[in-house]
């Protein structure tokens, strides 16, 4: 039968009414035979409709929609041949059979050659007949099985199609997953890749909490609960699915009356999906709910394949901690997989395996393009079969094929440029509902480079400088390289006992999760453990590991990263070092503003008080009154210069300093802030002897060391015991870290606290800058360094003793000087008498007033003024009528060397004091190069600055 009458029966029979029904069309000009073929087959079933000429047949016989037509190939003066070209012609879907009395074998064949199926001799046999039209029937019903084959192939074939769409997907889903290092970034990348993944509209991310499940984010037109409490409703898709562990699919929740809300009734429709986040251990970590999904509601393969999406966003919200290293290995993983030099195809079981289809990838593989193999248009896939594998292909494949078994397959295959390539190819029979075999379909993959590899094994173990090695799933190495003998294990040593046990303890489970998965087949790229090393220490290794199919064994390339590591670990280090150092630097910028306003707090202190010292009787109660305010301000004055030392906006200014009154110092501050759970307990002498030391840098010393003491005895209180006393060395000592004490005089300090101690194995580092052993925000690591720093620089040292549980002591050693003889008046009794005209600009107003009562005392004419534009403005409409400006350096609206610069584009020649509460050394070097004449620090004494005032006006006067 040609294709064009198989498309004729098997239309035909597509429009049947069921398989009961067979019709048949009887075209004879002898009535009485017509009539007795109709009076043969009705009592069989057949239906039967009779026409005794063409063009009757043509007029009425279309409705009828024959399955089989018996044509006389005589009627009358037509033919039934010609008859047959007109049904072809339009297009009538018939199995013809030619009947007649007079046709020869000639005729029949012209007959067969224009469309007839078969034909009868009359008088026709009845058995003849049925078993003609059993055949008939046959056919059509082969080929109606044929198409429906064909049909359901193809229906498979676009469902997998759809399936594998949905499972790229979500593997996409997967690869954005890792990416979030955050619940709160997680969650709503989770949600849309659900609601995507399984063409839902609505839903919400639970996660599980202690006792209730929390609401991470949600798509509802209507709110829905921020947390559901447990226990949860016995009946409720959420109660449900935490306690199956598995999906709950609903299609229609008004069909199923007995389920309970969870907490929210803002369904559009009424189909939704819960899908519960298990950990490793079964545990439900949380829940995605899944609604409003368009028609069709959701399906099983819905619930199948969020579960596989679920079991992936478990994971990731597992190892959320974890997500940079799973998202490396995911990267590599997937490079890896994308340079697979495979193709797949189908083809024909017969000697030549015809190609119907095979992928372009067979072109970097064979060296030829795909089409050259289609319908062997150029050549055979046979024929690129190297010769002395043909026959084992051909016979692997027909076994297979036998017991209607996959086949897998290695070869070798005739390249193009006339190399050998080794393949590996794996594929499987497609049956007909009959058993026959439709075609063949699978991938082929070149395995050249894995042959080769496998060859070269030898050769590579000896000369590889990475360790490499082959091991077995159930623990053992069973060969490894030369290059293992760096850690000083021998092969024999290594594969003597499981290797497991070379591993560090505390990496052992997650280094048997990771075998694990290549036991799934999984590759297993930059895995990182510790191995023991034969002198028992461990070193970093980092893993490269591929199971090796058919042989259950590993391939593993390691390599050493130890150095590696701690590069890394120090680079951490140098950026931690380097965000606590900005913080000091904040801590200092602020700590110098602070410095600045009080500085101006105390000029008026210091500066008002002189003034009425100047008008009390020296032995009055008032006047010894003030003498006290005059000590307490000196005294603020030194804690502003502590903060200016914090801050290094001072010099250092290193003077014979007598310790016992630094020491006092410290300790009536100390106690005012400290627990009163701690005792201060103090032996200090006052004859030790002076030290050349900054008393800024010299009190920093004294208050880290005690307060890093009561920091120790915080929580439980204790003692803290601080000593003073003269200590005469006649010989050097060595201290450690190489140090060596001289011999010579030295003012011994220790503080020693009864604290918890410090941990032997941290205390060579204590004076290292931003180590601490406390909690974040209670330390920064500097105090100790700080002092250390201090004490070198002045040719002391410093020791410390320690025990677990029995307190810390710090002894500080600090080489005495000759005393240095200062007279230090109470308080500026001296005023000098001067004369001139001063403008006088500060932004303090008390500043402004103190100055000008104390320049006016001095036979001064002042003019006061708290605004920077305002002074230039004064300035401007009198150039000439000032003997002097002086200006604060700190102002809003203009600063002080601003306001320098715009006087002198007036008048170049006018003498400017500047004074400042924080000036750094660039800042006064910048003052003086615009040509400003003094630079005065507050708080200043009346005394000093009245005689600077003095001193720059008499210069000027003098012409410099």
């Amino acid at each position: 039968m040609t294709d064009q009458r198989q498309d004729f029966a098997v239309a035909n029979l597509e429009t049947d009414a069921g398989p009961s029904s067979r019709r048949v069309m009887i075209i004879d000009d002898d009535y009485d035979f017509a009539e007795t073929l109709k009076d043969i087959l009705e009592p069989k079933g057949y239906e039967t409709a009779v026409y005794h000429t063409s063009s009757q047949a043509l007029e009425q016989g279309e409705s009828f929609n024959p399955h089989i037509a018996l044509i006389d190939i005589r009627l009358g003066r037509e033919s039934g041949i010609d008859l047959i070209k007109t049904f072809k012609e339009r297009g009538w879907k018939t199995l013809c059979v030619m009947v007649t009395a007079y046709g020869t074998l000639d005729t029949a064949v012209g007959a067969l050659q224009e469309g007839a199926y078969d034909y009868l001799r009359k008088p026709v046999d009845a058995m003849e007949l049925f078993s003609t039209l059993d055949r008939c029937f046959e056919k059509i019903r082969l080929e109606r099985e044929k198409i429906h084959a064909e049909e359901t192939l193809k229906d498979r074939n676009r469902e997998l199609e759809q399936i594998n769409s949905r499972l790229r997907l979500i593997v996409e889903s997967a690869h954005l997953l890792p990416s979030c290092s955050e619940l709160r970034h997680l969650g709503p990348l989770l949600l849309r890749e659900f609601l995507k993944n399984m063409g839902a509209e609505g839903g919400s991310l639970y996660v599980c909490r202690d006792d209730a499940l929390e609401l991470v984010t949600a798509r509802n037109e209507n709110p829905i609960p921020e947390t559901i409490p447990f226990p949860l409703k016995s009946r409720s898709p959420f109660s449900v699915a935490i306690e199956t562990k598995e999906p709950v699919l609903v299609r229609d929740i008004t069909e199923i009356p007995e389920i309970e809300s969870s907490g929210g009734d803002n369904y559009r429709n009424s189909s939704f999906l819960i899908l519960p986040l298990l950990d490793d251990k079964g545990v439900t970590l949380g829940l995605i709910a899944l609604h409003n999904k368009a028609i069709p509601p959701f399906t099983p393969q819905d619930r199948e394949l969020g579960a596989i999406l679920a079991s992936l966003s478990a994971e990731v919200l597992r190892e959320l901690k974890a997500t940079q290293a799973l998202q490396e290995s995911e990267e590599r993983f997937r490079t890896l997989v994308s340079n697979i030099p495979g193709t797949v195809y189908r083809c024909h079981l017969d000697p030549d395996w015809t190609m119907e289809f095979i992928s372009e990838n067979i072109e970097e593989i064979s060296g030829y393009p795909s089409s050259d193999f289609i319908q062997n248009r150029v050549r055979t896939y046979d024929s690129i079969i190297h010769p002395e594998d043909r026959s084992a292909v051909s016979e692997e494949v027909q076994e297979r094929v036998r017991k209607k078994e996959a086949f897998l397959l290695e070869y070798r295959i005739q390249h193009a440029d006339g190399s050998i390539r080794w393949v590996y190819e794996k594929g499987q029979p497609i049956f007909t509902r009959d058993g026959n075999v439709l075609w063949l379909d699978g991938a082929i993959f070149d395995i050249s480079d894995q042959k080769k590899l496998i060859q070269d094994k030898e050769r590579l173990f000896a000369l590889s400088i990475d360790m490499l090695a082959i091991g077995t799933f159930d623990g053992h190495l069973k060969q490894v390289n030369p290059a293992w003998s760096r850690l000083g294990w021998t092969e024999e040593e290594l594969t003597s006992k499981p290797w497991i046990d070379f591993v560090h303890p505390e990496d052992r489970e997650r280094t048997l999760d990771a075998i694990n998965d290549l036991k799934s087949g999984y590759p297993l790229f930059v895995f990182e453990n510790r191995f023991q090393c034969k002198n028992g220490d461990y070193r970093w290794i980092s893993w490269n590991s591929v199971p090796i199919k058919g042989e259950d064994l590993i391939f593993s390339v390691a390599r050493d990263i130890t150095d590696l590591k701690r590069e890394e670990e120090a680079r951490r280090e140098m950026e931690l070092q380097a965000q606590r150092a900005q913080k000091m630097e904040s801590l200092g910028v602020l700590a110098g503003g602070i410095a600045h306003d009080f500085n101006n707090i105390l000029s008026g202190i210091l500066g008002y008080t002189n003034l009425a010292l100047l008008d009390l009787e020296e032995d009055s109660m008032a006047y010894s009154n003030l003498l006290e305010v005059m000590n307490a301000a000196n005294r603020a004055s030194d804690l502003v210069q502590q903060i200016l030392a914090f801050s290094r906006q001072n010099k250092k200014n290193r003077r014979a300093v007598q310790l016992d009154l630094i020491l006092k110092e410290v300790l009536k501050l100390l106690r005012a802030s400290i627990p009163s759970t701690i005792e201060i307990r103090q032996s200090i002498q006052k004859d030790v002897g002076y030290v050349l030391i900054d008393p800024t840098e010299a009190h920093q010393v004294v208050m880290n060391l005690c307060t890093n003491a009561c920091h120790a005895m915080e929580e439980s209180g204790g003692t803290l015991e601080i000593s003073l006393e003269k200590n005469t060395l006649h010989e050097q000592i060595p201290l450690f870290d190489n140090q060596i004490l001289p011999a010579g005089e030295y003012a011994q300090l220790k503080v020693r606290d009864t604290g918890a101690g410090i941990p032997a194995e941290v205390q060579s580092r204590i004076f290292e800058p931003f180590f601490t052993t406390k909690d974040v925000g209670k330390g920064t690591g500097m105090g100790l360094s700080v002092v250390h720093g201090v004490i070198t620089r002045i040719g002391g040292a410093i020791t410390c003793e320690s025990q677990p549980n029995e307190g810390t002591a710090f002894t500080v050693y600090m080489p005495l000087t000759a005393k240095e003889k200062r007279d230090v008046a109470p308080h500026d009794d001296v005023f000098i008498t001067g004369r001139g005209r001063i403008l006088l600009v500060d932004d303090e107003t008390m500043i402004v007033k103190m100055g000008v009562r104390i320049l006016e005392r001095n036979g001064y004419e002042v003019v006061g003024v708290s605004d920077s534009q305002e002074a230039l403005e004064k300035f401007k409409e009198d150039p000439e009528g000032f003997d002097l400006v002086v200006t604060d350096y700190t102002m809003p609206k203009m600063t002080g060397d601003r306001l320098a610069r715009k006087i002198f584009e007036v008048r170049p020649e006018t003498p400017i004091i500047m004074t400042t509460g924080l000036v750094q050394e660039s800042a006064a070097k910048q003052a003086r190069e615009i040509g400003i004449r003094e630079v005065v620090m507050k708080p200043f004494r009346p005394s000093h600055f009245t005689r600077t005032v003095q001193n720059v006006i008499e210069m000027s006067r003098k012409g410099d």
